[in-house]
């Protein structure tokens, strides 16, 4: 083991029964020689400064060792079969001790006595690691994979549970500057947290084993990763590196949409308002009022027209992107529309709302072109284009997906495994798929040329509001009622990672053009960018664009 500080480093083996080699940077070698009857052979742990030195002995014992003197200093007797885990505070001055027990105890490692004990939640705890200012202590059990949070003085939680984890968390740390956290374990997954608060910062994805050890640099902007495969990673975690968490509408956010130039994203909200973001800084860039309940939005294929439909209203209003200013009102026979979306070449709107009815206005002029009878459906939105504008997928009758062609919007054919109402469909960019979901919590992959459904996705717990596709269609996201966003495999129908982060349903997602940033949608009145490609890229993006004047927008 070695505790480095710059360009000094130490380590410390065992050498023999109760001698341990101590291998300094500058090439010096001493011994340490433990007492009689202290026989070493178990773990070691360095302090942080390098100052003392943990050994595990087989007789449910630790020696606290004095690493300049070569002598042992402590003696730490407990009744456990077993020492999970070790962890020094920064000065050295305090060791955690996790055993096959609940209870995790703080030692004096100048008296040997124990300052406090953590009474844990579960049977075996299998990570510990101290605050920075040494007055706080997290946790880590088995088999929830929990993290938690812990006031040294009081010896109560000071924040609820971190449950994110799909398993054992093996290795956690807090930042040198103690306000995030960064745990991960056997589910590969590197999550980085706010200590305060708990909210998600980053999911950093690379690991194909268990990850079992992590460090900061000592200025918090990089994290090292390692696994049980051998493999290290590391990675950017300054926190403007990370993808903003976007954050002003005040209720529930249904739809939202990126830009054909992938450099903004309009979400829609309870709130009576849209709202359009930078999509590199996460920074909102205008509201658009809208008096009412925002079912419903569409950017045009061009991105210089945004159209939006408001709960209880029989309008579609069409803005200027550029202007931000509302420049058109279409009047529509229902006083709700639940689902609107652009024929590719901008030529028509289609729109589905309380009459189950899906209208064909013209896109300049606002007027009824067309319509096709969708039978029963849903309050969820649900409407998409093929690429090439000869099909619209809809639902029909509830829980089919409906396909019409796109001449004279006649039905020409439907596609039926669902056995509850269809909330979302979407095609793939090269029109050869489409993904539908509901409330029956599947997602379906139909191959659009023979009606055949190819993948059924299970997973969800619960209803499944929106199923999109990967621009590349190697990928498939989901989410719904159940919180979790989830990102399969369209060739195979796995299940390649689960995105935690919201607090309520995820009712919209969107991929931008590029397929680099996936944007979800939530109940929790949050937008969270998921990122598809590595943070140094994606830092270099958000301060590039941070650093262009607005009018070159």
């Amino acid at each position: 083991m070695y505790c480095a500080d710059d360009s000094t480093w130490l380590i410390a083996e065992h050498v023999g029964e109760g001698i341990i080699r101590l291998l300094e940077s500058t090439g010096r070698e001493r011994l340490l020689r433990l007492p009689p009857g202290h026989q070493s052979g178990g773990g070691l742990q360095l302090s942080p400064d390098g100052q003392r030195l943990a050994v595990v002995h087989s007789s449910r014992s630790i020696s606290i060792c004095d690493v300049s003197a070569c002598r042992e200093t402590a003696y730490l007797t407990r009744d456990a079969s077993l020492f999970n885990a070790l962890a020094f505070s920064e000065d050295g001055r305090r060791l955690a001790v996790a055993a096959d027990s609940p209870v995790v105890s703080v030692w004096d490692t100048d008296t040997g006595r124990v300052i406090v004990d953590l009474r844990t939640h579960s049977n075996k705890v299998t990570a510990v690691a101290f605050h920075p200012r040494g007055d706080r202590l997290l946790t880590a059990t088995s088999p929830d994979g929990t993290v938690q949070q812990w006031d040294l003085r009081t010896a109560r939680e000071v924040e609820p549970p971190y449950d994110r984890h799909e398993g054992e968390v093996k290795a956690m740390a807090y930042s040198p500057d103690g306000q995030r956290v960064a745990s991960a374990g056997v589910d590969r997954a590197v999550r980085l947290w706010r200590a305060e608060g708990r909210q998600d910062e980053a999911i950093l994805h690379g690991h194909t084993r268990s990850v079992f050890a992590l460090a900061f640099s000592r200025d918090g902007r990089r994290l090292v990763t390692s696994d049980e495969g051998g493999i290290t990673h590391l990675w950017i975690t300054e926190p403007d590196a990370t993808l903003p968490v976007l954050r002003g509408h005040t209720s529930y956010i249904y739809p939202v949409a990126f830009t054909p130039d992938g450099r903004l994203i309009a979400s829609g909200s309870w709130d009576g308002t849209v709202r359009l973001w930078d999509a590199a800084s996460g920074k909102a860039v205008a509201v658009l009022p809208q008096g009412g309940i925002v079912r419903t939005l569409a950017v045009s294929p061009d991105g210089r027209r945004l159209v939006t439909t408001i709960e209880g209203t029989d309008a579609l209003r069409v803005w200027d992107v550029a202007s931000r200013r509302l420049v058109a009102t279409y009047k529509t026979p229902e006083n709700s529309s639940f689902a609107v979306a652009f024929r590719p070449d901008g030529s028509h709107v289609a729109m589905l709302g309380t009459g189950n009815i899906i209208r064909i206005l013209d896109a300049a002029t606002g007027k009824e072109v067309a319509t096709a009878g969708a039978g029963q459906v849903a309050v969820r939105w649900a409407l998409d284009y093929s690429p090439d504008g000869r099909l619209l997928a809809g639902p029909y009758e509830g829980n089919k997906v409906g396909l019409w062609e796109t001449e004279s919007y006649r039905l020409v054919g439907t596609l039926a495994d669902h056995s509850g109402m269809v909330l979302s469909v979407a095609f793939s960019a090269d029109g050869r798929l489409l993904a539908s979901a509901g409330t029956d919590s599947l997602i379906r992959v139909w191959d659009v040329a023979s009606k055949e459904c190819r993948l059924t996705l299970r997973g969800h717990a619960d209803e499944v509001f929106a199923a999109v596709f990967h621009p590349d269609g190697s990928r498939i996201a989901s989410g719904g009622r159940d919180r979790q966003v989830r990102l399969w495999d369209t060739a195979t129908g796995e299940e390649l990672v689960r995105l935690s982060g919201h607090s309520n349903y995820v009712y919209s997602l969107a991929f931008s053009p590029d397929g680099k940033t996936l944007v979800s949608s939530s109940g929790d009145t949050t937008l969270r960018l998921w990122d598809t490609e590595p943070l140094r890229e994606r830092f270099q993006t958000r301060r590039t664009a941070e650093s262009l004047p607005p009018k070159t927008w």
